[in-house]
């Protein structure tokens, strides 16, 4: 355990390049104000490299099979907004100095023109640091961890909110949330086949996951986990007898698949770090996609079956280049 003295501090990100001031030059942007199904892409060329320098009219968008007409179009250099979501519960304690660590090296990685804003959710959710420009110098908050927003945990409830604040943002928008997933929401059931041992449901018995499933699907945010303490990468698995415990592996591995199954069908990723180097991959990736994906959106069909998968296929017009799409799908409403 770390010293407490660490509960409160200051996180100071300053720029790490200075570049000579040019003129301000706005890219070109389609948008119109309607409901849109969007989804971002990187393309590349035949030897990986990415393909930056394309325009609307390379693309096209098939839905079910069926083109539909491209009404938003980002091009690579658009400004995006990521929200950074600190997990400040009693569970992740011992990680906090590693976590604001990780927000750190992340936020170095941004561009000039990217907005971004830092949140922490325990029982509730408070804004640390409202959307601010990432060129427009050090950018101060300060994690506050003895605040009441950290008792207990409501996790589904700061992803939900944390949808809901991204709607500020202007441009494509993402959220790299720093948590070990474990809150109060998940119900338990006593599994008869292991003598009434209290274990949490399956993910697709939770009523209340299903319902933030549900809104990840029909926003637009790609979220993105920094997950500590899982299955994957344990501090340490233990029961109440102070020994390993298969019980507690069930549980947590159930934890850790709502945030794969919430990452995926977002189009974002997770990453499992043992140590504040092991994000690096991670953010080097986000960073690579935000300078090098576009941002397509059509208009939301009205026909359909309510709660049907619907499939999303992006196309270039040059056959010889590779599309990688943040997400294949979504479910009609």
């Amino acid at each position: 355990m770390r010293n407490l003295g660490l509960l409160f501090l200051m996180v100071t990100v300053v720029g790490v390049l200075a570049l000579p001031a040019l003129p301000a030059q706005e890219p070109f942007t389609v948008k119109v104000d309607v409901a849109l199904v969007t989804v971002d892409v990187m393309v590349s060329d035949s030897t990986g490299r990415a393909v930056t320098t394309l325009t609307k009219d390379d693309f096209e968008i098939y839905e079910d099979g069926k083109l539909q007409q491209i009404r938003s179009f980002e091009p690579v250099d658009s400004p995006y907004g990521i929200l950074l979501l600190i997990d400040c519960s009693t569970s992740t304690q011992p990680f906090w100095p590693f976590l604001l660590e990780s927000v750190n090296r992340f936020t170095a990685r941004l561009r000039p023109q990217d907005t971004f804003a830092v949140a922490q959710f325990g029982g509730s959710y408070k804004t640390l640091l409202d959307w601010k420009p990432r060129g427009s110098g050090g950018l101060n908050y300060r994690f506050e961890p003895e605040d009441p927003s950290c008792s207990n945990t409501k996790f589904y409830e700061a992803i939900s909110q944390s949808l809901v604040e991204l709607r500020k943002a202007s441009g494509r928008k993402g959220a790299v949330v720093l948590t070990d997933g474990v809150h109060n929401g998940i119900p338990i059931q006593r599994a008869g086949s292991t003598g009434g041992v209290p274990r949490r449901v399956d993910a697709v018995d939770d009523s209340g996951f299903q319902k933030v499933l549900r809104q990840v699907k029909g926003s637009e945010v790609v979220l993105y986990f920094v997950a500590v303490n899982t299955d994957l990468n344990p501090a340490g698995l233990v029961g109440s007898r102070g020994k390993y415990n298969p019980d507690d592996l069930y549980d947590t591995m159930q934890v850790r698949s709502r945030m794969e199954l919430l990452a995926e069908v977002s189009g974002g990723k997770m990453v499992y770090p043992k140590q504040p180097g092991d994000v690096v991959p991670l953010f080097e990736q986000i960073g690579r996609e935000l300078g090098t994906s576009y941002g397509l959106g059509y208009p939301l069909p009205t026909s359909g079956k309510e709660g049907t998968y619907r499939k999303i296929e992006v196309r270039v017009r040059d056959a010889s280049l590779k599309v990688h799409q943040s997400r294949i799908g979504y479910e009609g409403r």
